[in-house]
């Protein structure tokens, strides 16, 4: 049975991650058949050096909804913009990365 991951994303420099995600998420409007939608999604829980301590595999993951991104120009502090992404998968397994 399919289980479900929620997941906050800490957005790339160059919006990659959540282009990704979205032209994925779009792609499933032109498609018919299933396991050709599915994939191998990895997750990696980094450090405060951004190395990558853990990393999530959720295998035979399909995004279920990804939310909007909100910009705000009030401050003049930089501030991490992150947007939140709910995949639907079939098992997830780990590793531990050796630094």
């Amino acid at each position: 049975m399919p289980k479900t991951a929620g997941m906050s994303i800490l957005m790339d420099e160059e919006f990659e991650n959540y282009c990704y995600l979205m032209n994925w998420m779009t792609s499933f409007i032109d498609q018919d058949v299933y396991r050709n939608l599915v994939k191998d999604t990895k997750l990696s829980i980094l450090s405060a050096n951004k190395k990558s301590l853990l990393i999530y595999t959720f295998v035979g993951s399909l995004p279920t909804s990804l939310s909007d991104v909100t910009f705000d120009s009030s401050t003049m502090d930089a501030q991490n913009i992150t947007f939140t992404c709910e995949l639907r998968y079939q098992y997830f397994k780990w590793e531990r990365v050796l630094i």
